[in-house]
Order: C-alpha cells, then sequence, then structure tokens
C-alpha cells in the first residue's frame, strides 16, 4: 500500500502531484516502520508557496483514494516488483545484511525475517490491501501540518475545510552580536 500511495516514481502521489500537475520538487508517504512501536501515516508534498493548496488538495484526494478507489492488478505487481528488488541494493553487501540483521535481532525479529517478509510480500492480494487501507487509513482523522510563506499560503488554506489556522512561529532568533574587544 505503501509503494503503491507515495513509494517511488510511479506512485499515485508522484503521477498525480508531480508528473501531471507540476506542483511538486518531491511527494511521498506512507505508513511509517518502526521496529519497536506503532507505526504513523504521513505524507508529504514539497511545493511552492503559491501551490500549497492545491498540491494539498490533491494528496489528501489520493490519501482518500486508498479507501475509495481500488487498487489495481498492475499497481499491485509493480509495487513488488520495486519492493524485491530494493533488496538487490539495501543488501547487497555483507555489512549492510550484517547491519539489518543486527537491528532486527536488537528489537527481537525472527532470524529468518527478511526470508519470511519476501515470501509474504509475494502472497499479499488486492484483498488486502484494501483491508489493510480501511483498517489504517483514516482520511477524516488527518493533522496537515503546512511550512512556508505564511501570508502567501495562509489565505487559501480555509479552502481545505480542515477547521481553524493556527500560526506557529518557527524563526530561529539571529545570534547576539559578539561584544568588540577593546
Amino acid at each position: 500500500m505503501n509503494e503503491i500511495l507515495g513509494g517511488g516514481f510511479a506512485s499515485r502521489l508522484f503521477q498525480k502531484i508531480r508528473t501531471e500537475k507540476g506542483l511538486a520538487y518531491a511527494v511521498g508517504g506512507g505508513l511509517s516502520f518502526a521496529y519497536d512501536h506503532p507505526a504513523t501515516f504521513h505524507v508529504m508534498v514539497l511545493t511552492q508557496s503559491a501551490n500549497t493548496v492545491e498540491a494539498t488538495k490533491l494528496a489528501m484526494a489520493e490519501i482518500d483514494g486508498l479507501t475509495t478507489r481500488p487498487f489495481t492488478e498492475e499497481e499491485l505487481a509493480r509495487a513488488k516488483d520495486n519492493i524485491l528488488n530494493s533488496f538487490l541494493f539495501r543488501y547487497d553487501t555483507r555489512e549492510k545484511v550484517l547491519a539489518e540483521r543486527e537491528r532486527l535481532e536488537f528489537y527481537g525479529y525472527p532470524a529468518d525475517y527478511l526470508e519470511s517478509y519476501k515470501a509474504a510480500l509475494e502472497k499479499v492480494t488486492l484483498a488486502d490491501l484494501d483491508r489493510v487501507a480501511k483498517k489504517y487509513i483514516h482520511p477524516d482523522k488527518l493533522a496537515v501540518l503546512v511550512v512556508g510563506n505564511g501570508p502567501e499560503i495562509k489565505p487559501g488554506l480555509d479552502e481545505l475545510k480542515l477547521g481553524p489556522v493556527e500560526t506557529v512561529d518557527i524563526t530561529i532568533p539571529m545570534p547576539k552580536p559578539k561584544p568588540k574587544q577593546p
């Protein structure tokens, strides 16, 4: 599901927001993978301030689409291939394999986790994607954080109908000048 939503060049987010609409420098997201705690869901879109509202609307529509627009066999096959092919680069040296095995051991994963992960991934079906999306994706419970040029972005944020907009000042204060030495 992550790969289909925001995992690469063929993902729904990338195709809609970057390729079709040309609104983002980078876009991606999904459920984060945590070794020892529940995952968080996130989507990020890096865009110009003037395009923030439109890009956010499109991202929210793609998130909603996980629960309302059926996944396709083509998406599933491509996602599986992308993930399985990534193993070629993620584990292409003994050092990388050892580092991953150490991490998995540290967090209590079974010794055959990588092999069982691959086997389980190969068995994922469209019904699995639909079930997982409906269980974990809740478009009505999103928190949206927008960072950028406030005066240029803020007037359009009301269009998103997400509730009151709270401005947070993240200005980094300039260091005080050092006193001159006598």
